[in-house]
């Protein structure tokens, strides 16, 4: 029989198609999640498939083995599975992304910590916990227990669980004196949280009280504790001392003491004597220093002493812008001289009365006291 001859059999028939099918290609990208976070495409595989057939991505076990990298659960752009159709190929993508390790962050004070999710090789400083230290400033960080080995912007998460330690300094703080009349003070520079104790300053004639926080002086500072985390001002608080001036009368009767705050005005007592004439109060025994009466006490504690003259009368000399001429003092009916006093740029003329009009021509003391004026003209 010829083969290329059919013969029909003797009963109906159903006849199938049978095929064979074509092969497909099914290509896998790879994106592998660098230490920026951006995926990029770092591998491509192909394979043959058959189409029709659902075809599974195969992931390359080279990221996978090293626990250093695990599929995501799902991203957008993910293509897990397809199946190829005739002039259909099949385009599979797989994302890689980067395993997660614990960053445990010692923040350096009280005991805290923050424990912060990694990805490795992502750099460290941005996950870095904002902590706030009172009166420190941040200076960086350290890997935990390996003393000066510092981390810097660009240090990376590792691929294991990493401690590190946050480091601070203490900032310094300024006080200011205002010393209120007493001896200067240089401002003092302290740290943070360091003790610190205030000079005692000193004033003539005063006893310090302590150092306020307040011009007014209401708000005391204790003169020892701790530095706060804020330059200051501090105000010194003076109390006058009580000055105590004894009285030697020298023959007169008793003065008892007089009490007198430094700085406040007083009144000196004026002594009698029968026979004579108070001369004034003197610093010394001899009599040498004359104690010229202040508005305000200007001295420490004091003791006075009294001058006594032969009963007389006084001629005092003003000398109305010229030399300091001493008074005299004489008894009545007695010579005078009267002096001659100088003045710079002018001629003296004479000594003469309150009104500078009427000359005194005297020659003995008179028997009252007197004040004499000086008369002058400019010189030609």
């Amino acid at each position: 029989m010829n083969p290329d001859q059919i013969v029909f059999p003797w009963e109906d028939l159903t006849l199938y198609a049978r095929w064979i099918a074509n092969d497909s290609i099914a290509t896998t990208y790879h994106w592998y999640e660098n230490q920026y976070g951006e995926f990029v495409n770092s591998l491509m595989t192909t394979e043959v498939v058959s189409i029709g057939v659902l075809v599974t991505a195969k992931p390359n076990t080279q990221y996978l083995n090293d626990e250093l990298y695990r599929i995501m659960d799902s991203h957008p752009d993910q293509v897990l599975s397809g199946t190829p159709a005739p002039d259909q190929p099949v385009t599979l993508h797989l994302y890689y992304e980067r395993v997660t390790f614990n960053l445990t962050v010692e923040h350096g004070f009280n005991g805290e910590t923050t424990v912060i999710p990694v990805k490795f090789g992502f750099r460290i400083y941005p996950f870095l916990p904002a902590v706030q230290r009172e009166g420190y400033s941040f200076q960086g960080v350290q890997y935990s227990g390996t003393g000066s080995n510092w981390l810097n912007v660009q240090s990376r998460m590792t691929a294991y669980d990493l401690t590190i330690r946050m480091i601070w300094a203490p900032l310094w703080f300024k006080t200011t004196f205002v010393v209120n009349g007493g001896d200067a003070i240089s401002p003092i520079n302290e740290p943070y949280g360091s003790d610190y104790s205030l000079p005692v300053p000193t004033r003539f004639g005063h006893t310090f009280e302590g150092w306020y926080f307040d011009g007014a002086l209401t708000i005391a500072c204790p003169m020892t504790g701790t530095v706060s985390a804020s330059d200051r001002t501090l105000f010194a608080k003076w109390m006058p001392v009580l000055v105590t001036v004894t009285f030697e009368t020298n023959g007169s009767g008793a003065i008892e003491p007089i009490h007198v705050l430094f700085g406040s005005s007083y009144a000196l007592p004026s002594p009698e004597k029968e026979g004579y004439l108070f001369g004034g109060w003197y610093r010394d025994s001899e009599l040498t220093e004359k104690y010229i009466h202040t508005p305000e006490m200007s001295d420490l504690d004091l003791t006075l002493y009294s001058k006594w003259l032969n009963m007389a009368y006084m001629i005092h000399f003003d000398t109305m812008g010229g030399d300091y001429v001493q008074d005299l003092f004489q008894a009545p009916g007695t010579p005078i001289v009267l002096p001659v006093p100088e003045r710079f740029g002018f001629d003296f003329i004479g000594w003469y009365d309150a009104m500078l009009t009427t000359p005194f021509t005297g020659t003995v003391m008179p028997e009252e006291n007197l004040v004499l004026y000086a008369k002058w003209q400019p010189k030609s």
